[in-house]
């Protein structure tokens, strides 16, 4: 076995041996010159350090002589705009750096560790013990504030956005799993030996991840948990310290029907309904509610749906995420933008209603400060503003079906107005009570016959006073329920009285006798004499809080806070409703976030938070669920996992004191434990836009609160009015973690650059030491040792734009040469790179090799998509390769990674092909032997029918026909084993800057170099 460099001067036939300057075992990594073909790099999987030779291999040079002091690389990158700068990653995540070919190094960028922090604990009986999860690594503990860390080996976790640690004791933690894409369950783990013994107590099949884990402060042996999915969420409880779980309420789903418009039947055909929800898609039946589609086409966070009642297929949606009002022709099938009011100011089109072809829409503007009425006699084609002397917050506008030229529209505070030409002029109707209305419905057989919901009792000034008319609070004279009106208006009498806000009131459209009402507590209420006497009809909807009602012909169907729509069949003449269980509890969305918290003075009272579904609170221990979202917005992320969160905080002196983030929309505050809340971005807006991960207020003063955001930490010392920024030290903005210390230290942790702590004196950061470990075995992924492999690529058009890839904790980007990296991993899964490649095109397209096969970006690394489909499941992508000439044609080559990298017999990597750009793949192997894995696979830059693919065991494969077949090129090659450790990629063969030499790196021979004829 040769030791070095053999040469082949006549094609391969004979060789020689040519290594003066180096003498090595196996080199795992080789790095051609993109300017020069006589330089090339070469570095050892043998730990004999990096060499460079001037002249093809003749001669070579150690370079760890220069400052590079780790002899074990990882990843050797020549910028591709100046050859003299060269990159070389280390396997314990350090990159070094060269301005001049190598001769000296220095450590590129020494606050940049790789290490971003999802999930961040700290004890509340033990100020110096904190546990924190570096993302695809595991959880890491310190017992001395930060200063030491130690990997707990045995977790088992590795993707996590939640660790829990028991109140009084330290050494009981609980964490959740987050599943790799091959994976289709999640679990709890728990230690009770402060992490050096974990095991499973809670596995749960389908679910997306554990995404919060919250002990009950007043009686830790009681623990929740939240479990995300695509079929749904649901929360898990367990009354013995972790040992079983059960779910909570099994009715509980995050589907809410905040409103009376938001749920809608088909004039002509009562099995045919429409429910819009809180950031949970638009939905339809058409068998009653058997079965639900979702309306993939429609906004995900309806304010209000309307039928024209003319022409039933024609559907409207105003949007709560934006001031848009959609349209549908098609029965909900495709839906198109009619208007956008963002340019008036509006925050939000609150209602949406159509009779005809002519269509209104009110809107809200941000903090209640005002809002329009809008009408369109073109389907949407065209508005006019008709607000006129009307008053701004605006729920609810009625047409009367005989006569469209009557409108009525009713505010949540400023009463009630009509109009009788259409729209077009306004009077208030004074005779209307003084309450807070909701719906407003007309008899669709007697234009003179109205009804009203309502709500009564009072709203505080620090409420009010936002909207800036009523500063002092409201006080309603009048009571919440059902109000009716037999003279178009002008007189009312009160014909049902509910507790405490009756949302909705119905008219069967056959029989007006037949109304139907809903309260938030007293639940749905049904006449059949026309308002004179009621009865409950809450059967089968016990411990349900209805928000909307809809009936035609003998069907019915109620929208719920956090339960979904039921429906069932009312008979006519007595109004008992059946409630069919197949047809109740539905849809049941896809759920991407969740937190739970325990009131920390009543156990009864909990609160979840999730994407979708928003704030909600429970008072009897999760057994009735209801809307906690005041007037925080809807926002509409593009990952749903990664950002969206409705992420909230109680002050642990005063519950009823809460905050609420959003992600771009800002932080909302409470004094009554969110049933109402406002706005708390400061006098300057200063936190309207940030996104907000973590909200944490100081047990000592509940007016200092901090907040972690996409764009810093910030601070308020006066409950919001103002705020400042916190950044200087940091690293980086993107602090996704953040909490203070029982003994008041302030701890961050950052996408890429590990963990902080805050310097009161000198107000500013300190970096805390790094989480690292590297070398130690790995239990999660088959006792391999702890290592990252990182993969760099820089813009040949813009050489400070660079790609770090890293398994296992996917994409950093810089733009400005390294001085500052952000996490750019939306769109991806838990997954970690093995290899980035630009289309040869255009930069902003950017493929991933991961270890679930290919993803891609578009618009350069800001968003994710997987791009793999024909690929077989859990292949480790090393190298992708493009056609010179047709870069839709595209090679890559794998490893199989099942069985945690292993592999499984006769299967250990596969070569592919895609003629589309990446989006369908097909195996091209014949002639390989694919119980091997596959290095890298290069084309011909000259024939592009010829393809060069180092395996792991038969040296190189020459395609002369585009992979269509595959045969041995290894004539005169003495070794034809890979130069690879097994666990990094190894980089094993390279081509020349001419195209004239390729080299292939081996397993106990050095280098081979082989002159390709032209």
């Amino acid at each position: 076995v040769l030791n070095g460099v053999a040469r082949s001067r006549d094609g391969g036939m004979t060789w020689t041996v040519e290594s003066e300057g180096m003498i090595l075992t196996r080199i795992s990594l080789l790095a051609a010159s993109p300017t020069d073909p006589e330089v090339i790099y070469a570095a050892s999987a043998g730990g004999e350090g990096t060499f460079r030779s001037t002249d093809r291999g003749d001669h070579w040079t150690w370079l760890n002589g220069g400052g590079l002091p780790h002899p074990w690389a990882d990843e050797l990158t020549i910028d591709p705009t100046n050859p003299d700068v060269v990159y070389e990653t280390v396997d314990v995540a350090d990159v070094y750096r060269s301005e001049d070919a190598g001769d000296s190094w220095e450590l590129a960028w020494p606050d940049f560790r790789f290490s971003s922090i999802y999930a961040l604990a700290a004890a509340p009986s033990d100020p110096d013990v904190l546990y924190a999860c570096k993302n695809g690594f595991g959880i890491y503990k310190s017992e001395d504030g930060g200063h030491r860390w130690r990997f707990l080996h045995q977790s088992g976790i590795d993707y996590t956005y939640t660790i829990a640690v028991h109140p009084k004791d330290p050494d009981i933690v609980f964490s959740g799993y987050n599943p790799k894409p091959f994976q289709d369950f999640a679990m709890i783990r728990r230690s009770l030996d402060g992490g050096d013994t974990w095991e499973t107590v809670l596995k749960v099949e389908g679910s997306d991840g554990i995404t919060t884990i919250a002990f009950d402060p007043s009686n830790p042996s009681v623990l929740y948990a939240g479990s995300i999915g695509e079929n749904g969420g649901r929360v898990y409880v367990s009354r013995d310290g972790g040992d079983t779980w059960n779910v909570l309420n099994e009715r509980y789903t995050m589907c809410t029907v905040w409103g009376q418009p938001q749920l809608m039947i088909d004039p002509t055909d009562p099995s045919v309904a429409y429910a819009g929800t809180w950031l949970a898609g638009t939905w339809k039946t058409m068998d009653g509610g058997r079965s639900w589609t979702l309306l993939r086409g429609a906004p995900v966070s309806a304010t209000s749906l309307s039928i024209d009642p003319l022409q039933p297929n024609v559907v409207y949606l105003s949007d709560r995420s934006s001031p848009t009002v959609w349209r549908s022709g098609d029965g909900g099938d495709t839906w198109t933008q009619v208007a956008d009011f963002r340019n008036d100011g509006a925050l939000l089109v609150m209602r949406v209603l159509v009779h005809d072809g002519v269509v209104f829409a009110s809107t809200f503007h941000p903090g209640l400060q005002g809002g329009r009425l809008y009408r369109s006699s073109d389907d949407g084609a065209t508005w006019k503003d008709v607000t006129g002397m009307l008053p701004k917050g605006i729920l609810d506008i009625a047409v009367d079906p005989r006569n469209p030229q009557l409108v009525y529209v009713t505010t949540n505070i400023n009463s009630a107005y009509k109009s009788a030409d259409g729209g077009e002029t306004w009077f208030h109707m004074d005779g209307f009570p003084d309450v807070g209305a909701y719906d407003i419905e007309i008899d669709p057989r007697d234009s003179n016959t109205l009804y009203a919901s309502a709500r009564g009792g009072s709203l505080p000034a620090w409420f009010t006073s936002i909207s800036g008319d009523h500063p002092n609070g409201v006080q309603f004279s009048e009571t919440a329920g059902v109000y009716k009106s037999s003279d178009g208006g002008e007189t009312w009498t009160q014909v049902l009285e509910t507790w405490p806000s009756c949302r909705v009131i119905r008219v069967h459209p056959e029989n007006p006798n037949l109304l139907l009402a809903a309260d938030l507590v007293d639940g749905l209420q049904v006449s059949i004499d026309g308002g004179r006497t009621w009865t409950a009809r809450n059967e089968g909807l016990e411990n349900i809080v209805p928000t909307s009602c809809a009936v035609g012909g003998t069907t019915v169907y109620v929208g719920t806070q956090g339960c979904g729509v039921f429906s069932g069949e009312i008979d006519l003449e007595t109004g008992k409703i059946a409630w069919e269980p197949d047809r109740c509890n539905k849809p049941v969305p896809a759920v991407h976030s969740m937190e739970i918290q325990v009131d920390p003075t009543d156990s009864d009272i909990l609160f979840v938070s999730a994407n979708p579904g928003g704030l909600m609170r429970s008072t009897d221990g999760g057994g009735t669920w209801r809307d906690r979202n005041g007037i925080t917005p809807s926002v509409v992320v593009d990952d749903p996992k990664r950002q969206g969160y409705y992420t909230f905080a109680i002050d642990p002196n005063d519950p009823d004191r809460m905050w609420v983030g959003t992600w771009g929309k800002g932080i909302y505050k409470s004094f009554d434990a969110m049933l109402l809340n406002i706005p708390a971005f400061g006098e300057r807006m200063t936190l309207l836009g940030k996104e907000i991960y973590r909200i944490v207020i100081a047990p000592d003063d509940p007016d200092r609160v901090y907040v972690a955001t996409e764009q810093g930490v910030f601070r308020t010392s006066d409950g919001g009015t103002t705020w400042e920024a916190m950044n200087d030290g940091l690293g980086t903005t993107q602090v996704r973690s953040l909490l203070l210390t029982a003994d008041g230290r302030l701890i961050a942790g950052t996408l890429g650059y590990g963990l902080y702590e805050y310097d009161r004196w000198w107000d500013e950061w300190d970096q805390l030491p790094q989480l690292r470990e590297f070398g130690t075995f790995w239990p999660i992924w088959n006792g391999r040792p702890l290592y990252q492999y990182s993969t760099l690529l820089i813009d040949p058009s813009d050489p400070k734009t660079m790609y770090f890839g890293t398994f296992p904790a996917g994409i950093y980007k810089t733009t400005d040469g390294g001085e500052h990296w952000r996490e750019s991993n939306v769109g991806w899964t838990n997954d970690g790179v093995f290899c980035l490649a630009f289309h040869p095109e255009d930069t902003n397209v950017v493929y991933a090799g991961t270890y679930n096969g290919i993803n891609r970006s578009l618009d350069a690394g800001g968003h994710w998509e997987m791009w793999d489909e024909g690929w077989p499941p859990e292949q480790w992508v090393f190298a992708i390769a493009f056609d010179p000439i047709t870069p839709s044609i595209m090679y890559a080559c794998s490893k199989n990674g099942e069985n945690m990298g292993d592999g499984r017999p006769g299967f250990h990597g596969t070569v592919m092909k895609s003629i589309d750009g990446g989006a369908h793949w097909f195996p091209i192997t014949d002639g390989l032997n694919v119980d091997q894995e596959f290095l890298k696979i290069l084309v011909d830059p000259v024939n592009r029918n010829i393809l060069y693919l180092a395996t792991q065991g038969d040296g190189v494969m020459i395609s002369r026909d585009f992979g269509e077949h595959w045969e041995p090129w290894n004539d005169g090659l003495g070794n034809l084993n890979a130069g690879t450790n097994g666990n990094n990629v190894a980089n094993v063969l390279a081509l020349s800057a001419d195209g004239n030499t390729i080299y292939f790196a081996t397993l106990g021979s050095g280098v081979w170099r082989r002159t390709i004829d032209r």
